[in-house]
């Protein structure tokens, strides 16, 4: 399973290695949601994200 780096580290095991991996572009993590799960505590979620300076990168429907 590739994960990022942040990922990898906040959910860090001694049972699991954490291995580079090199020729890969670049990861970013992304708030996702389905769209009948939407409800007052996610926005209130994303605006908190929001107000940290988290960047939710391009916001886009999925289908």
């Amino acid at each position: 399973m590739l994960l990022c780096r942040p990922t990898a580290a906040h959910h860090r095991r001694e049972d699991v290695a954490f291995v580079p991996v090199k020729g890969v572009p670049e990861s970013a993590l992304g708030l996702v949601r389905h769209r009948d799960g939407e409800s007052a505590g996610v926005r209130q979620f994303a605006r908190a994200l929001a107000s940290r300076g988290v960047s939710l990168g391009d916001a886009r429907a999925v289908a």
